[in-house]
């Protein structure tokens, strides 16, 4: 039996990121992937708790950002740390 993996598993540099993916019963997702489900094992996913630190870092500058080009650039700045990472 395969298991359908969300739309947004892990951050993908493809251009099609967009579309689920089926992945193999067996997978096991690292410490750096990002896992878009209910429930409190995937909230407490390692790869999750190092995501909202990221974004935590991130929020005073995004907060006090006074156009969206602004946002963009930070917004960018945190997909690239997450790549970076794995």
């Amino acid at each position: 039996k395969r298991k359908l993996v969300s739309k947004v598993s892990s951050v993908s540099s493809t251009a099609d990121h967009t579309a689920p993916r089926e992945m193999p019963s067996d997978y096991v997702p690292s410490n750096y992937h990002i896992i878009c489900a209910k429930g409190k094992k995937n909230y407490n996913h390692v790869g999750n708790c190092r995501f909202r630190v990221t974004l935590e870092i991130f929020l005073a500058n995004y907060k006090q950002a006074q156009s969206k080009a602004q946002k963009g650039v930070i917004l960018t700045n945190v997909v690239d740390l997450i790549r970076s990472n794995g």
